[in-house]
């Protein structure tokens, strides 16, 4: 996510910055869509994909870091594959 340009809410003054997803009423952000409790799971079975399917020992790290840097340990990048996965999810 680190160079994305993603059209969120927030990005449109005067517009509805609630996020898109109904059950939820916090401020739709770029990092909204990582910390938002409703999308968590979906950023959960990416991490768990990439950790089974490509056998990378991904440790415990903040879901930010690995998603939005492509960390996989507080001083180590993912492999290209991994951070491909995640970059098109």
């Amino acid at each position: 996510m680190l160079h994305r340009a993603l059209n969120v809410r927030n990005r449109h003054p005067g517009a509805d910055h609630t996020c898109r997803n109904a059950r939820c009423q916090q401020i739709e952000s770029q990092l909204h869509l990582i910390r938002c409790v409703y999308i968590t799971p979906f950023w959960t079975a990416i991490i768990d994909f990439v950790r089974i399917v490509l056998s990378l020992d991904i440790r415990h790290l903040p879901h930010e870091r690995t998603l939005i840097f492509g960390m996989r340990s507080s001083d180590d990048f993912l492999p290209p594959a991994a951070r491909a996965v995640i970059r098109h999810a």
